[in-house]
C-alpha cells in the first residue's frame, strides 16, 4: 500500500514540476507528429551516384521523393519499441520521485536513501542497456544518418535528460 501511495506522490511531482512535465508530455507528443530520422531509404529509380533517395521518416509514414508513402513499420517499431519505454519510464521516475519525497518516513528516508539512490541508478543503468541495444539494432539496420533520429541516438538523451532533471528536482527539495 506505501508504494501505491509514493506512485501517487511521484505523478503528483512529475505533473506540477515543469521541467519534468514538460519533457514527459511533448516526448511522445514528437514520436507522433515530428520526423524520426532523415536518410537515404531507397534505391533511387534515376540512378544517382548514391544509388538511394533522400527521405524523411515520420510515425505514420515516409515522405519520399515528393510523395508520402504509407509505412506500418515505423509505426509497430514505436508500438513495441519506443512506445512501452516512456510508459515503463515514467512507472519508474513516479516510484523513484514518490520514494525520495515521501515525508513520512523521515527516519527510514536518511539511513536508506544512499541504498536507494543506488539501487535506483542501477536500474537505470539496466533500461538504458536495452535503450542502447536497440539504438545499436537500428544503427546496423539502417545506417547512421537515420539512427540520428527518434529511433536512434535522440531517445538515449531523451532518457538522460529527464533522469538528470530528477536528480535536480530531488537535490532542490
Amino acid at each position: 500500500m506505501i508504494w501505491i501511495k509514493r506512485l501517487i506522490i511521484g505523478i503528483r511531482i512529475i505533473s506540477t514540476e515543469d521541467q519534468l512535465f514538460y519533457p514527459v508530455i511533448l516526448g511522445p507528443i514528437y514520436l507522433l507528429i515530428g520526423p524520426w530520422a532523415l536518410g537515404f531509404f531507397m534505391e533511387d529509380s534515376l540512378g544517382d551516384s548514391l544509388g538511394y533517395s533522400l527521405g524523411v521518416l515520420f510515425y505514420w509514414g515516409l515522405y519520399i521523393e515528393q510523395t508520402l508513402v504509407p509505412s506500418t513499420i515505423a509505426s509497430l517499431y514505436a508500438l513495441f519499441y519506443i512506445v512501452p519505454y516512456i510508459y515503463i519510464f515514467v512507472i519508474y521516475l513516479a516510484a523513484v520521485l514518490g520514494h525520495l519525497h515521501d515525508k513520512t518516513n523521515t527516519k527510514t528516508a536518511n539511513s536508506d536513501r544512499k541504498l536507494f539512490v543506488v539501487i535506483s541508478n542501477i536500474l537505470f543503468c539496466i533500461f538504458m542497456m536495452f535503450q542502447i541495444y536497440h539504438t545499436i539494432d537500428f544503427y546496423y539496420r539502417n545506417g547512421l544518418l537515420e539512427s540520428l533520429g527518434v529511433c536512434g541516438f535522440l531517445r538515449l538523451f531523451y532518457f538522460s535528460f529527464i533522469w538528470k532533471q530528477v536528480y535536480f528536482i530531488s537535490i532542490a527539495n
